[in-house]
């Protein structure tokens, strides 16, 4: 009888993480997409940064040194 509890027990201990990671996923998911987005958008402001200020760093860059 022991043996049927301690079964029983681990049951529903397994069935009640299976249960919580697949709620977890999602909102994980979600923030993961939310934090690409953001790096996404840091990533363009950079690289709109540089192209505009381009002819303002070529003073400060030389070649063949």
């Amino acid at each position: 009888m022991k043996k049927f509890w301690k079964v029983s027990a681990n049951a529903v201990l397994a069935a009640a993480l299976v249960s919580s990671v697949a709620l977890a996923t999602p909102a994980q998911a979600a923030t993961v997409s939310q934090e690409t987005s953001q790096v996404s958008q840091v990533n363009k402001n950079l690289k709109t940064n540089v192209l505009a200020n381009i002819s303002a760093m070529t003073a400060y860059i030389t070649t063949g040194e």
